[in-house]
């Protein structure tokens, strides 16, 4: 209130009055009511922010800045080494306050101060053990200073690699900077010894002694197009980054990206944990290859030779070590340093010949009843590229061809479909369609190949035809059926001259007809059921009762199997298709197959002769109709030589002593005998 008071004294004593009073009394009424209001007035409390207003707050003020992860890049780092100590001068950009990461690492060398400019910095390790400082937004020139390890060998880590690097160093060898820049991310400090001994070089050393030593393997494939590819493989130290500069071969040019190739030789740089360096290149096509090994070069070479079926080699100058061959010649050396290895090259010389060849045909039919379907495969095999004409079917549509598995958008010409040929083996399918009715000859499509071709496979596919005929090449379907007709007859004629049953021949061969064509078992248990009974019938002689009553049974389950066939396979010829014992290469049931070996024009035609199918299906019925009139014939004779001599015999009871015989003289006159008692039994009939 006071001050408020001296607020207004101040103020409105200047420029305002109370009107009828004095300037005076004007400035004592105003501190006088001011003060009176200040005095009057309450304590004001604000209410605490919702949560979500805190959690925002908080989130506003833990949010990384819009710069991050890149807030700060070191754009330049000057390195100076002395005997025994390192010093890192960086120039650092910020954009926001950020812990930049520095150099350093506990097993290599570490800082031991930092300072921007005349002040000091602190140096803090994070949770990955990486070392960094603390820099506000702005342009920061910061030095890094600490001692080198007594070490034959120092790594000096760079956790953010710089844009541009120099070291100047007169004690130690410096690996690591290509161009001006970083490329591995660490450096390799080599100390140079002039006039130290091993004994008073420090025990340190021993660890890092070892000089960087490679394989350098080189991978050459001599095809169609020369190819290489070299592999870098860290021998020592096991860890550490290595520069090397690798030469290459005469002629080679690199085509791996990110390669550095200077005056013929290519940089190669290890990083730290890098074991291998990989890069392909391509040579072209010479008479003579020499290769060489380096003398006094810290790396050991590998050479490896592909020799494709194309190329004739000669080798000389350093003897082969290994060879595998699986699909090609592959030689191995391991030349010594100063050894040359020349290779001669020649192409064999070409004979008259086809150049295009087919080692794998086949081609599958299908018939409709309007429509044929066909695929054709082709695996062909060729010395050079080109194109090649096949003739198709005169009615033929094309539809799909692929190559490999790719589809190629091809259109017929005249019949004739132009194949593009590419060197080596590949794979065609080919697909059309015909329109065309199925009839009683039917015929393979006829293509013509026009060039040597082997191992050819004709399938046709025929569903809903009654096959009679086949015709062809000699490893092909047979039909088996009309041999088995042939047996049927003879058998037919024996058994309506020979066997004691009321069945003639033509009887015996019409049922055997019917059944033939599905069911050759349930003619044989038909046949035996009526050759059984007459059999029996035309047996002279009584049998026993037990013997009697046995067959009965067994008369009686072949007649509940006989009629158990015929109306079993009844249905199953009209509802069925007709078996006719196709065999043969890779045949059965419709599916019909032909195999040629070889051709040199056009693929072997074959032809299938047939029927409709409902032809067949009414001669079966037809056939069911009869035998349905032929067993209401049979039945009688059946029954009769059943019954014959009675459906059940009894057997006679035994007696366990004989009956004595009377003495005739003291036997009274008997009287007449009474019938027989077994003529009257009505089941010896």
């Amino acid at each position: 209130g006071l001050l408020t008071a001296l607020f207004a004294f101040d103020i409105l004593g200047k420029s305002w009055r109370w009107p009828f009073v004095n300037r005076a009394a004007s400035v004592a009424i105003s501190v006088a009511l001011v003060a009176w209001i200040a005095g009057s007035s309450q304590d004001a409390h604000a209410d605490t922010p919702p949560p979500s207003i805190l959690d925002d707050l908080e989130k506003r003020l833990l949010a990384p800045p819009r710069c991050a992860p890149r807030c700060a890049e070191i754009v330049a780092a000057e390195i100076a080494i002395a005997e025994n100590e390192l010093a890192i001068e960086l120039r650092i950009h910020a954009q926001a306050p950020v812990a930049v990461p520095v150099p350093g690492s506990d097993d290599g060398w570490k800082p031991a101060h930092a300072s921007a400019g005349s002040a000091a910095l602190a140096l803090h390790r994070d949770e990955q053990g990486i070392l960094r400082i603390r820099l506000n937004a702005g342009r920061h020139a910061v030095t890094l200073r600490g001692p080198l390890p007594s070490a034959d060998t120092v790594e000096v880590a760079f956790p953010a690699t710089p844009r541009t690097i120099a070291a100047h160093a007169e004690h130690w060898f410096v690996e690591g900077i290509d161009d001006g820049t970083l490329p591995s991310g660490a450096l390799r400090l080599t100390r140079l010894r002039s006039g130290t001994t091993d004994e008073q070089a420090p025990a340190g050393w021993e660890a890092n002694r070892f000089p960087p030593f490679v394989t350098v393997e080189r991978h050459i494939s001599l095809g169609l197009d020369w190819r290489l590819g070299t592999v870098v493989r860290r021998l020592a130290p096991s860890t550490g980054a290595i520069n090397l500069s690798i030469p290459l071969l005469a002629d080679e040019i690199v085509v791996t990206d990110q390669r550095t190739v200077e005056d013929g030789h290519l940089q190669i740089v290890l990083a730290p944990t890098q074991n291998t360096f990989v890069w392909s290149s391509s040579l072209p096509r010479q008479p003579v290859l020499t290769l060489q090994a380096p003398l006094g070069q810290p790396w050991h070479e590998i050479w490896h030779f592909e020799v494709g079926s194309a190329w004739q080699a000669a080798f000389s100058g350093v003897p082969e070590s290994a060879q595998n061959s699986e699909h090609r010649r592959v030689a191995t050396f391991h030349p010594r340093p100063g050894e040359t290895l020349t290779v001669t090259l020649t192409r064999p010389e070409a004979v008259p010949g086809n150049t295009l060849s087919f080692d794998e045909v086949g081609v599958q039919t299908t018939v409709g009843a309007h429509q044929r379907n066909t695929q054709m495969t082709l695996q062909y095999r060729s010395s050079r590229g080109g194109s090649h004409q096949i003739g198709l079917p005169p009615a033929a549509r094309l539809g799909k061809v692929t190559i490999n598995g790719k589809h190629e958008p091809l259109e017929l010409l005249d019949n004739a479909l132009n194949l593009p040929i590419l060197p080596g083996m590949h794979v065609v399918d080919v697909a059309w369609d015909e329109t065309a009715t199925a009839s009683w000859r039917v015929m393979t499509p006829t293509v013509q190949l026009d060039a040597p071709s082997s191992n050819i496979t004709t399938t046709l596919d025929m569903p809903e035809r009654w096959l009679l005929f086949t015709t062809g090449p000699s490893m092909g379907p047979a039909i088996l059926y009309w041999s088995e007709l042939i047996a049927l007859i003879v058998v037919s004629c024996i058994l309506g001259r020979v066997a004691p049953t009321p069945l003639r021949v033509r009887h015996w061969l019409l049922l055997g007809l019917g059944f033939s064509t599905f069911l050759w078992f349930a003619y044989g248990i038909v046949a035996a059921w009526l050759l059984a009974h007459g059999i029996r019938r035309s047996r002279a002689g009584a049998w026993r009762p037990r013997i009697y009553n046995l067959s009965q049974v067994a008369f009686a389950a072949l007649t509940v199997a006989a009629f158990a066939a015929i109306l079993t396979g009844i249905p199953s010829g009209l509802l069925g298709d007709p078996d006719m014992s196709v065999e043969g290469f890779q045949s059965w049931g419709n599916q019909l197959s032909w195999f040629t070996d070889q051709t040199h024009d056009a693929i072997p035609a074959a032809v299938v002769y047939s029927l409709p199918m409902w032809i067949y299906k009414a001669l079966i019925l037809a056939w069911a109709l009869w035998l349905a009139f032929a067993l209401m014939r049979w039945l009688p004779w059946v029954w009769q030589c059943f019954a014959e001599r009675g459906l059940w015999q009894k057997t006679p009871q035994k007696t366990s002593k004989a009956p004595r015989r009377p003495d005739p003289a003291t036997q009274p006159a008997s009287e007449p005998s009474a019938p027989n008692d077994t003529e009257k039994d009505p089941w010896q009939r």
